[in-house]
């Protein structure tokens, strides 16, 4: 069902999709990924290198030229011939998911063991009549770039925040286990006190018995 027309979305849109990223599941076929967007009769293909990791940045963008919002279909396939491709798996995004302007959504693609994820971005604009239509496109697309950019910093940003809560918990952790061994630290320098003392009474008590020794040597001498 497409979404009516209205005064968020007048006629003559001009819908730019940007493909983010593409997270492959580890079932994904060893070929090529072919992504196709469709809205209605338009479609837009666009292929990346298969990459070990299973994650793709894909970065890429098109913009559909639509008289309304409808839903989008995303399907990812991959060579099974050498005329022939072979759909891994697909979805179709509902008209709610385009709400707004601009926004960044995260689709899960397919179902259990034949589930890719995708990160993409739109922005949608109204074709001016009076300025070039390629420029205007191109307007959009670096729209959805930026769109990107912001995306990959709060990315950034959500990374060092985590290091910093795990810095912060490794420090408070380390204060514990100082803070329990301390009463094992003091016992022990207590004992060692102990034990330096008991020492010296026992040099002096050496010392002393060596001294009555040689008084009564010399008593018994002079006796």
């Amino acid at each position: 069902m497409s979404l009516p027309l209205s005064k968020e979305f007048p006629r003559n849109l001009l819908l730019t999709i940007r493909i983010i990223k593409l997270l492959l599941p580890s079932s994904f076929p060893k070929a090529n990924a072919h992504l196709i967007i469709k809205f209605g009769d338009l479609s837009w293909d666009s292929t990346k290198s298969y990459q070990e990791n299973e994650k793709i940045n894909w970065k890429a963008s098109h913009t559909f030229e639509v008289s309304e919002i409808s839903p989008m279909y995303i399907g990812v396939y991959y060579k099974s011939g050498f005329f022939s491709e072979t759909e891994f798996c697909s979805c179709i995004v509902k008209t709610e998911n385009f709400k707004g302007r601009k926004g960044i959504k995260y689709t899960e693609v397919g179902y259990n063991d034949q589930k890719a994820k995708m990160f993409w971005t739109f922005v949608i604009d109204e074709e001016k009549n009076h300025e070039n239509l390629d420029m205007q496109k191109l307007i959009n697309e670096v729209e959805a770039e930026r769109e990107e950019i912001k995306y990959r910093k709060n990315r950034i940003r959500a990374k060092m925040l985590n290091i910093k809560e795990k810095r912060k918990a490794c420090k408070e952790e380390t204060l514990n286990l100082v803070q329990n061994f301390e009463p094992i630290l003091e016992l022990c320098v207590e004992k060692d006190t102990i034990y330096n003392k008991q020492n010296g009474i026992s040099h002096d008590q050496t010392f002393f018995y060596s001294q009555t020794y040689d008084l009564s040597e010399i008593m018994c001498r002079n006796v």
